[in-house]
């Protein structure tokens, strides 16, 4: 894989905002809905895939996906279902920037699930590693990372549905050894990693005078970068 040159930048603003604002690792994500219109909503930015999931393996491995979570029945799923190229956009009000990359979403459910499909061209955004990764390892490690709390959503009825549920349905948590196996089950069955492969990403440093913007864009596997006025 060719080194993302936006991403150290991208983990250092990062790190300098959630210091004082929790909610830095809320973004953007703009997809098409079914009637070709746009649509956006706030998702929480999860890490880079395989840095979690990876542990104590030696050497780390990395790469320069941007991964989140979703419910499987959500209606950004069936979005990027039928056209995977989307957008996301983080202002960082701490530093004053803006990160906002284009590119293409894939959904990775539950090996069981009928979206789910193997997507052997993303094993080449992996740094130390060779082999075919193992999407279903880093799901269940993002599920395991998730609240309580979080983990009770996904068992929750489907999004976007009519509410026609008892209050009782929407459980307030779900733990693993505490006799729920059946709800700890449905909320990973329907439990989804959301990875956005970025192909291009404009930042904008407003705390800059002049303030500056640059554009990264990648070809093949190759990012290239320009200057750009702001």
């Amino acid at each position: 894989m060719t080194y993302a040159p936006w991403k150290t930048i991208l983990q250092k603003t990062l790190e300098n905002n959630i210091k004082n604002r929790k909610d830095a690792v809320f973004t953007q994500l703009a997809t098409t809905s079914i009637k070709e219109r746009p649509t956006v909503r706030t998702v929480v930015f999860r890490g880079f895939s395989g840095e979690t999931s990876s542990g104590d393996n030696d050497p780390k491995v990395t790469s320069d996906l941007l991964q989140f979570t979703t419910h499987v029945d959500s209606t950004k799923v069936q979005e990027i279902v039928n056209n995977p190229w989307c957008e996301v956009c983080w202002w960082l009000p701490e530093t004053n920037e803006q990160f906002r990359f284009s590119g293409k979403a894939y959904i990775i459910p539950s090996t069981n699930h009928t979206l789910y499909k193997a997507y052997p061209e993303l094993d080449a955004h992996f740094q130390n590693f060779s082999g075919s990764f193992d999407w279903e390892q880093e799901r269940v490690a993002a599920w395991r990372s998730m609240s309580p709390g979080m983990k009770a959503s996904f068992a929750w009825p489907k999004p976007g549905a009519p509410r026609i549920e008892e209050d009782s349905v929407f459980i307030p948590k779900v733990e693993e050894g505490e006799n729920q196996e059946y709800l700890v089950r449905k909320s990973l069955d329907n439990f989804a990693l959301l990875v956005v492969v970025p192909d291009t990403l404009d930042h904008v440093e407003l705390s800059k005078k002049p303030n500056e913007r640059r554009v990264y864009v990648k070809n093949e596997s190759t990012w290239t970068v320009e200057e750009l006025n702001p």
